[in-house]
């Protein structure tokens, strides 16, 4: 998810004003900090050139991101919200 992306999607959130701002901030951090990592990892002699561990916002777009299944996250949060994390993981 781009920075951008990522501000919206928390913007969406149904949170108090300052945990968008605080939130929004660790977005904006955590992108700078991931291009620093970017930018060592193309100069450096190293095996991979992945950065672990993906960035993600909740549990949905964790699962999502762990198996590489991008349009998975929407019907996840329904099932959470509906079902909880056990029964929504069976």
């Amino acid at each position: 998810m781009a920075i951008n992306a990522t501000i919206e999607y928390i913007k969406t959130l149904d949170t108090p004003d300052y945990y968008i701002k605080y939130y929004s901030d660790l977005a904006v951090k955590t992108s700078k900090i991931y291009e620093h990592i970017a930018k060592a990892k193309s100069t450096l002699t190293d095996i991979t050139s992945s950065i672990e561990p993906k960035i993600a916002y909740d549990l949905a777009d964790r699962v999502a991101k762990m198996h590489d299944i991008s349009d998975i996250t929407q019907p996840i949060r329904i099932l959470l919200k509906d079902h909880g994390k056990e029964s929504a993981a069976m």
